[in-house]
């Protein structure tokens, strides 16, 4: 396939599936090979945490499993499965598990 990897074409597949927890870490899978889309799966470890980024495409963050603290300023936000939480590009925020987390990150840009 010309612009997704790491995905059997026509095949059903559970996301989930596609990437582990491994304890104290952060794992990630990139899904995609096009420059102003990236969407990759990520699977947190219960405490484990990334630093306030800002990322240059608006990024949506779709929670498959656990929960994903997302904070920005003084505000935070807890997305739980089954939710998703969008954030406009530039805009500096971190990202927080509390307990093993499995999300689909997209950000896109043109």
């Amino acid at each position: 396939m010309e612009f997704l990897k790491n995905i059997l074409p026509e095949t059903p597949v559970r996301l989930t599936d596609l990437i582990s927890v491994r304890d104290g870490q952060i794992v990630s899978m990139a899904l995609s090979r096009v420059e102003n889309a990236q969407v990759a799966l990520f699977a947190l470890s219960a405490s484990e945490m990334v630093s306030e980024e800002a990322y240059w495409g608006d990024t949506l963050y779709v929670v498959l499993s656990g929960e994903l603290v997302v904070e920005k300023d003084q505000t935070r936000h807890i997305v739980s499965a089954g939710e998703m939480m969008a954030m406009p590009a530039h805009t500096g925020h971190a990202l927080r598990a509390d307990k093993d987390t499995k999300m689909l990150q997209i950000t896109l840009n043109t």
